[in-house]
């Protein structure tokens, strides 16, 4: 099926309607003029209607773009399977496109990372080595503090968040304020205590 065969199933359209109304949009039309002095062409569709058909077009040529993209992606890594692009191509929507490709996206390496390892193939070989999570942080002493100079990739466990000694979160915060105390300090602004 057709993107404006889809279309017009999907809003309850007619073909011939769906298909002028899109060329119309696609000259620069706007919804108002052609709702207003093109309804002979769209089967006299208002403005309703081609809003809800001009945003669902958008969505559609989005996500065909977004599978390209995908495909192109995880291709030139060389691991896209004839069963993995046709669940990409299969996909409706722009999350299940993105679902796919979340195992094989690039994980961003923070400068607090590259400084930590000699190259990165040594960082991809340790990245997952170790992390912080609750079976890890038993072991600790229920005094100690857990700071980190986010943001987090995978170092910490999401489930050490709840935990009292997690202190990254407050650690950012304080941060602003000092360097807020800082910039203040040196544009050598006076306020009031």
């Amino acid at each position: 099926m057709n993107l404006i065969e889809q279309l017009a199933h999907e809003l309850n359209l007619k073909t011939a309607n769906v298909e002028a109304a899109v060329k119309l949009i696609d000259e620069g039309n706007t919804i108002p003029f052609i709702a207003r002095y093109r309804k002979e062409a769209t089967g006299g569709m208002d403005d309703v209607a081609l809003r809800a058909l001009d945003e669902r077009l958008s969505y559609l040529r989005n996500l065909e773009q977004r599978k390209e993209d995908v495909i192109l992606l995880i291709d030139a890594q060389g691991k896209l399977t004839p069963e993995l692009e046709q669940q990409i191509r299969e996909a409706t929507q722009l999350q299940r496109v993105e679902d796919l490709y979340k195992p094989y996206r690039k994980k961003r390496m923070t400068r607090a990372q590259k400084e930590r390892f000699f190259n990165e193939e040594d960082y991809v070989r340790m990245k997952d080595f170790y992390i912080l999570d609750k079976q890890k942080l038993s072991l600790a002493k229920d005094d100690m503090y857990i700071l980190h100079p986010l943001p987090r990739v995978n170092e910490i466990s999401v489930e050490v968040d709840s935990d009292p000694r997690a202190a990254y979160f407050k650690q950012a915060q304080y941060g602003v304020y000092v360097r807020m105390a800082l910039i203040l300090t040196l544009l050598e602004v006076e306020l009031p205590c």
